[in-house]
């Protein structure tokens, strides 16, 4: 697993997805992934909270790049 991380504006997603091409690996966007599954307990000041043991949990055994 690859995790592409930082501040907003770097060009986070560009780089995930190019890795994701280049290197033929499939992308999970991590803020989607967390409102499909409800992997968070709350929102504070319009940000989710999330629950990492449930993260984990559903990118436990993930190959490929996450972003």
């Amino acid at each position: 697993m690859i995790v592409v991380t930082g501040v907003p504006g770097t060009g986070k997603t560009s780089v995930a997805r190019l890795l994701s091409k280049r290197l033929s690996l499939p992308l999970i966007e991590v803020n989607k992934l967390v409102k499909q599954k409800h992997l968070y307990t709350g929102k504070e000041n319009g940000a989710l909270i999330v629950n990492m043991k449930r993260l984990a949990t559903a990118l436990k055994g993930f190959e490929g790049i996450v972003e």
